[in-house]
């Protein structure tokens, strides 16, 4: 595993002091993977969002047509 740094101001490292038996560090290991998530999630939206429009403008093949390129018939 790697190790990575972060800065925070002073009054947020005193009071995360104060709660020195929370592993700080499996904190912001979850925050960054939620984050990921949730940047992994509109990613996969946008990519719906370009789906939709390519039907939209009639940009699509049908299962009968895919079937038919690929021998399937």
């Amino acid at each position: 595993m790697s190790n990575m740094n972060v800065s925070v101001p002073d009054g947020l490292l005193k009071e995360l002091k104060k709660h020195s038996y929370i592993k700080w560090s499996e904190v912001v290991r979850l925050a960054f993977q939620e984050r990921i998530n949730a940047f992994d999630k509109i990613e996969l939206l946008k990519d719906y969002d370009k789906i939709d429009e390519n039907i939209k403008k009639g940009n699509y093949v049908t299962h009968k047509q895919l079937k038919k390129e690929l021998g399937l018939d």
